[in-house]
């Protein structure tokens, strides 16, 4: 049987090779075009390169790793039978060794959305497309690239007259590849934003290129983040480490509501900072409490009193809570709560909190990754989350992590700089593990639908 398996894995490593070199024969690399038909209002593109995206994943899974659990996986999804009606519509004439754009556009109260292809066969696009997505509003061509615009709030009259311009204007670029690519790397990986317009001297553009280096997914780019110099401090690292002065307004607006609601006002968030350890669910008063464990300091923009908050908000009643000189009680768990400076509040188990300076620093995120999916928990609550597909595969590829570090940085003139990089164990590939999180955690409704 072991046998059987090995000479069924050998044979489908084989076929993947043939089909991906006959690919590379059949499909050879054209102009990539398509970011020329952006539309002026893009406010958000996603570019992935095809060409490089395949590559790295096809050694990563047949060369570097050589994961027979992976190749077993893969071999079920490409021999499930195939719904009726589907088989005219697989080959849609788009180019998968080019680069795909993804791009979202518009106001915020009357956004759109669409994806730019290039194509090796203009009339099989035109011709099969509509069928294959139910969801596409416009579809159209210009030379060899294809403009899609999704269904959304807009009206379909709206759309068409969107795409019938986009497809009008071609070069005419908002957007250049050279933008959006790194020509210094083998880029998989591209995402720009903008507020405002797409154009990268306009102020308040962003980008950032991912690509593949061994066992490592390495980030670099640029922020343009709106911030003044920052200025305070941070908790000193430890476990997993995150620091952000980038706080969006959704997350400043759900406080202040979270904080009326129980009968508190408090200031603006500045900043935060968190040393992670896991998770701890316990049950208290006939309740399942979650709680972090971990420490956490809030830098707000005006001064604070956090035990009158505290005190204010009911939450101590609520949770039956007790508390004396700054130490908090909740069934066997401690933590205390203290104030490094009139507009900080500190929250955590540990008494007295390690602090150092931020300097230019705007954004962080350093330690093991697999503390994300550490959960202390009794055996019950831990069989059923084993048992959730999505959990145990995250689990497994947080595991397999060995190191997440990200930074973004103010200079003193122009946009931050974003770096970082992902690092896996010895015999462990980025994209191997990728391919591995989405079929076992049962992602592959997605990947099937995205299969050519």
């Amino acid at each position: 049987m072991k046998v059987k398996s090995l000479l069924t894995a050998a044979g489908l490593l084989t076929f993947c090779w043939i089909l991906f070199a006959v690919f590379r024969m059949v499909f050879e690399q054209r102009p990539n075009v398509n970011a020329d038909y952006l539309p002026a209002d893009t406010r958000f593109a996603l570019r992935l390169d095809g060409r490089n995206f395949l590559e790295e994943s096809l050694l990563s899974v047949l060369v570097e790793a050589r994961d027979e659990h992976v190749v077993e996986q893969v071999r079920q999804l490409l021999t499930r039978p195939r719904k009726k009606g589907r088989g005219k519509s697989r080959n849609l004439g788009i180019d998968y060794f080019s680069d795909i754009i993804y791009f979202s556009a518009g106001s915020a109260e009357s956004p759109y959305s669409g994806i730019l292809v290039n194509l090796n066969n203009p009339r099989r696009f035109r011709k099969r497309i509509r069928d294959y997505q139910p969801d596409i509003a416009y579809a159209g061509t210009r030379g060899n690239v294809g403009i899609i615009l999704f269904k959304g709030v807009r009206s379909a009259s709206a759309l068409k007259h969107i795409g019938k311009n986009m497809q009008a204007k071609g070069n005419t670029p908002f957007l250049r590849v050279a933008d959006l690519n790194d020509p210094r790397e083998k880029e998989l990986l591209s995402i720009y934003t903008n507020p405002g317009t797409i154009h990268p001297s306009k102020k308040g553009a962003s980008v950032m290129h991912l690509r593949s280096a061994g066992r490592s997914l390495r980030f670099n780019g640029t922020v343009s983040t709106g911030l003044n110099r920052p200025t305070g401090q941070r908790l000193k690292p430890a476990d997993l480490h995150i620091y952000s002065a980038l706080i969006p307004e959704l997350i400043q607006d759900s406080i202040q509501q979270l904080a009326r609601r129980n009968g508190v006002e408090l200031p603006r968030l500045q900043s935060f900072s968190m040393n992670y350890r896991g998770l701890k669910l316990f049950l208290h008063r006939d309740k399942i409490l979650f709680m972090p464990d971990m420490e956490l300091l809030l830098t707000f923009e005006k001064a604070v009193d956090a035990e009158n908050a505290i005190r204010e908000s009911g939450l101590l009643a609520y949770f039956g809570i007790t508390s004396e000189n700054g130490i908090y009680h909740i069934g066997n768990e401690r933590c205390y709560v203290s104030q490094p400076t009139a507009q900080s509040v500190y929250i955590g188990a540990v008494e007295t909190p390690q602090l150092e300076a931020i300097g230019s620093l705007e954004f962080a995120m350093k330690g093991n990754p697999e503390i994300l999916t550490k959960v202390d928990a009794d055996m019950m609550i831990s069989m059923v989350m084993n048992a959730y597909p999505p959990y145990q595969a995250s689990k497994t590829f947080f595991e397999h992590a060995k190191l997440v570090n990200i930074e973004i940085r103010a200079k003193q003139e122009g946009p931050s700089e974003l770096s970082g990089e992902i690092t896996f164990d010895d015999g462990r590939y980025p994209f191997n593990e990728l391919i591995r999180l989405v079929l076992d955690g049962q992602f592959t409704g997605l990947a099937v639908s995205a299969i050519p």
